[in-house]
């Protein structure tokens, strides 16, 4: 997935994420993702660390949102501060798996997602609604989490769901849009007593088609 930071990112990161991950030594149970149960207990040890000295100019605590351009998939979008992350997560259905990929941005409290599924078939095309299900029951199981409402969206002309979950700990905000013979997803995780919602908006907001 080809994305472009601003260049200060750039000059800070020396090895693609993935790569980062791999050489981390995350096993699978380690990786698990914010459809699942959110912060990963390694960026738990991730966040205590400092950047690398002599490399170049880092403000760990940094509060800038970044400019995210993804060409191969056509959108863009404001990321913001936080560890950046590379994954993958699996979306079960009955109309066949979702393979999504996917940018986190993990903040101390809080998580950030965005990410796309790609080559969906002709019958997962036309049961947008299906695909809603299956991913609701992946981010926000019912016995966590409770629907506190569901909004129509739109990317451009392309339409898509909005829906907002309260735990007894946390919310889950997402939207889903279906382009074509793909879905983006942006969610976020965050505290139920600090939702922060001009950031949490922002960045679902924040979504363009180029």
């Amino acid at each position: 997935m080809n994305f472009k930071f601003l260049p200060w990112l750039l000059a800070s990161l020396l090895f693609p994420l993935g790569a980062f991950a791999q050489s981390s030594g995350f096993n699978t149970l380690d990786q698990r993702s914010f459809f699942e149960t959110g912060r990963l207990r390694s960026e738990d040890r991730l966040l205590l660390q400092r950047a690398p000295s002599g490399i170049a100019p880092f403000r760990a605590q940094s509060d800038a949102w970044q400019l995210l351009i993804f060409e191969n998939i056509g959108v863009s979008l404001w990321m913001p501060p936080g560890i950046l992350r590379e994954e993958t997560v699996t979306v079960p259905t009955a109309l066949g798996d979702l393979n999504f990929r996917g940018l986190a941005s993990q903040q101390e409290d809080r998580r950030y997602l965005a990410a796309y599924a790609s080559g969906l078939t002709p019958q997962q095309q036309g049961d947008f609604k299906a695909l809603l299900q299956a991913i609701q029951a992946k981010a926000a199981p019912a016995g966590e989490f409770k629907l506190q409402s569901q909004r129509s969206v739109s990317l451009g002309d392309y339409a898509g769901e909005e829906l907002r979950f309260l735990g007894k700990e946390e919310g889950i905000v997402f939207r889903v849009y279906l382009v074509k013979d793909k879905l983006y997803a942006l969610g976020v995780r965050y505290p139920r007593s600090a939702p922060n919602a001009q950031a949490t908006n922002g960045f679902l907001g924040s979504l363009q088609l180029l």
